[in-house]
């Protein structure tokens, strides 16, 4: 098979050039993964934070209505 002049040096001009325009958009790239990443972090730290906060509530739930001298309890009691 014959190789083609034409193409042979086509091909050497249009690599450089895709290198070129990825070498463009590389800081925008890693400057979004960078926000990206930053993002997660931030929810996955306001995730546990409110879990915490969930377990909290529900710890304090059930003591209150572990509590003998509980006021929502005592009305209770008098309206059954």
């Amino acid at each position: 098979m014959e190789t083609d002049p034409y193409m042979t040096g086509l091909s050497s001009v249009l690599v450089p050039l895709w290198v070129l325009v990825f070498a463009e958009y590389v800081p925008w790239i890693d400057q979004k993964i960078n926000e990206l990443v930053s993002e997660q972090q931030k929810n996955d730290a306001k995730l546990a934070h409110e879990k915490s906060e969930l377990e909290q509530l529900r710890q304090d739930a059930a003591n209150a209505l572990k509590s003998r001298n509980n006021p929502f309890l005592s009305h209770l009691r008098r309206i059954v």
